[in-house]
């Protein structure tokens, strides 16, 4: 059975609505209609000022008026959560998320209207069923650097159908204080890889921020369809493909966009090649670098992805865990397959976990690459990411001791990485969601579809490559040289340690404009002698004093601006193993243990700087330090 759920906007002459169901010309074909909901609608909600929308790329309009027939495909709430209809304007609209629809891992960073400085007010000229309050709340920014966002743009990737138009609603409202100027936040606007607008304005379009505005814009998808997927017993309202029979005029509703939107269906270019076949050994991968599984049998390990089993959503897609056949439990990671990155992330996880095998990486078992689909199966991580067990979640805070343990085995699979095989690998995106832990709380780094490999490097060669990794953790001297080292894994790693130290993300918008940037804030700190100050509230009086001062002094080398003046994995692993034989040595002991700590345990010299280009990155223009920060960097073609 398939469940379908469609929703039209139809104009009516007169009282009266006829409704027609014209059965399918396929044999032994069966339908029922389970509800129709008909909702009065204002006449004029999509109907443009002038009765026509620009085509995008194109030099001419189309007619948009009362006689134009709609069909809902998407309808948006950028960077802020579902609206239900009982949330809408009395339309009984739903408006969705956006973050499954964001292209790789180009989040930016959700902002809200602060309550005491911004208030939405509507024009005069605007109705405000147009869209809810909370619509205009939210939006998504790129962050304040504009030399930063020349190098990425905020992109959605939407599935719909070729041969139609679409009518693409942007609402728009400036949501944070500080912008109140006209050329102060520019942006560009691409549809379909064409562009839509030239340096957008809001503050220019209203005049002050807090007040909504709304662009429509048209886009004719072209192209032959791509080749569908396998039936699914449920296409979600959110996800639904419009009919291609039903109108010939659809609408796509969205707030709050910059950057480009990928609205073609067609696959995407270097794709991996199609199999038309289920059976498990059809593959265009060599069959002998782990198992291939049919689709089908990744369905029956999900019960058809069942949401019940989805375990978390990525850059790269959904992952649910699952049972295969044998029994055993698994994590089985889908990838979005109209993502051009996801295929060589896809093909460079094969390759690499195909190749690798230790105790602290997580282990691959096989993959699926039918029917366009991009699938990985993993090992079952029974106690998920590490990032879930020190903030951000209703778990109990893991132990110093436990910490310390799950920094070393974190440690050892970055330092076999580095040295352990025969060309060097770089994991370039080394983060507390990208370490996982297994049902005994084993540390196992994953998530390798950034990795760079080389010849075999020593600590200070290079590779030069486009920069690539999440902000935050990302090495300052690689960002701004695009030479890539081991080091770099080095760096991200010691923001990893001040993670587990500290329970605080490596970035946190929320906090004063000092304490953002973790890496920073504990430079800081260690320069005034209140490193300890900072630390996870639970931990207080629970580690040694000698520890603290190993550990620390490790973490603060690591985050060094310059990758000559960091030490090396090997380097660091033997630092956190005596750390943790410190910190036993105290307990056995019992002495020292009481969370104090004179100034001269707790200062120590080793000629670290703040990291500066941080402190760069975040300036804006006239010198301000605004809060909302975006959370990824990436060049165009990265993740």
């Amino acid at each position: 059975m398939r469940i379908l759920l469609r929703k039209y906007l139809i104009p009516v002459d007169g009282e009266t609505l006829t409704i027609k169901f014209t059965p399918s010309m396929k044999k032994n074909a069966y339908a029922f209609v389970n509800g129709i909901e008909v909702i009065s609608m204002p006449n004029d909600i999509y109907k443009n000022a002038n009765g026509s929308v620009i085509l995008v790329g194109q030099d001419y309009s189309i007619s948009v008026d009362y006689n134009t027939a709609l069909e809902t495909a998407y309808r948006i709430n950028v960077g802020g959560n579902d609206i239900s209809p009982s949330g809408d304007t009395g339309m009984f609209r739903s408006w969705y998320n956006d973050q499954p629809y964001l292209y790789g891992a180009t989040f930016g960073v959700p902002v809200t209207t602060d309550p005491s400085k911004t208030i939405i007010t509507y024009p005069k000229d605007m109705p405000t069923y147009v869209a809810p309050e909370n619509v205009y709340s939210t939006a998504r920014s790129m962050g304040p650097n504009p030399q930063i966002n020349q190098n990425y743009n905020l992109t959605w990737i939407f599935s719909v159908d070729v041969g139609f138009f679409y009518l693409v609603r942007l609402h728009f409202c400036e949501v944070q204080a500080y912008i109140n100027a006209i050329n102060q936040k520019t942006f560009n606007i691409f549809l379909s890889n064409q562009t839509a607008e030239s340096g957008a304005d809001v503050i220019r379009w209203v005049k002050h921020n807090g007040v909504p505005v709304y662009k429509d814009y048209a886009v004719i998808v072209t192209g032959p369809n791509p080749i569908p997927g396998p039936k699914q017993d449920v296409v979600d309202q959110s996800m639904a493909l419009p009919s291609t029979r039903a109108v010939n005029f659809k609408q796509a509703e969205i707030n709050h966009r910059h950057g480009k939107d990928h609205s073609s269906s067609d696959g995407p270019s270097g794709q991996l090649p199609k199999t038309n076949t289920t059976k498990s050994n059809a593959s265009s991968l060599p069959s002998n670098i782990c198992c291939h599984f049919s689709f089908a049998e990744i369905e029956a390990a999900t019960k058809n992805f069942d949401e019940a089993l989805l375990l978390g959503v990525g850059g790269f897609g959904k992952v649910y865990s699952g049972e295969i056949e044998d029994g055993n439990k698994v994590a089985i990671k889908r990838g979005n397959t109209l993502s051009r990155q996801g295929v060589h992330e896809f093909q460079t996880e094969i390759e690499m976990l195909s190749k690798l095998r230790h105790h602290h990486l997580v282990s691959l078992i096989g993959y699926c690459e039918e029917n366009c689909e991009m699938i990985l199966v993993y090992d079952y991580m029974a106690h998920g990411t590490l990032r879930g067990h020190l903030y951000k979640a209703q778990k109990p805070p893991l132990p110093w001791k436990q910490r310390l343990q799950i920094c070393i085995g974190a440690a050892q699979g970055i330092h076999y990485l580095h040295t352990g095989s025969k060309h060097s690998i770089i994991h370039r995106d080394v983060k507390t969601t990208n370490i996982l832990l297994d049902e005994k709380w084993v540390a196992k780094v994953s998530d390798f579809g950034l990795s760079k490999t080389g010849p075999k490097l020593d600590d200070t060669e290079h590779i030069t490559t486009a920069v690539k990794g999440t902000f935050g953790y990302l090495d300052p001297e690689y960002f701004k040289s695009r030479q890539l080292t081991k080091k770099s894994d080095v760096y991200s790693f010691g923001v990893v340690l001040f993670e587990i130290l500290c329970a605080r993300p490596a970035l946190d918008t929320t906090l004063k404009d000092k304490q953002i940037n973790l890496a920073e804030w504990a430079n800081h700190c260690h320069q005034k002698g209140t490193l300890d100050q900072i630390i996870d509230p639970y931990l207080e009086g629970k580690i040694a004093p000698e520890c603290f001062k190993k550990f620390t002094e490790t973490a603060l080398k690591c985050v060094s601006d310059q990758c000559i003046e960091r030490p090396s994995m090997g380097d660091v692993l033997c630092n956190l193993e005596f750390a943790l034989q410190l910190q036993e040595s105290a307990e056995e002991s019992g002495k020292g243990i009481d969370g104090k700590m004179d100034k001269e345990e707790r200062s120590f010299d080793d000629g670290l700087a703040p990291s500066a280009v941080f402190s760069q990155i975040m300036e804006t223009d006239d010198g301000s330090t605004p809060s909302a920060l975006f959370s990824q960097i990436m060049n165009p073609e990265g993740r």
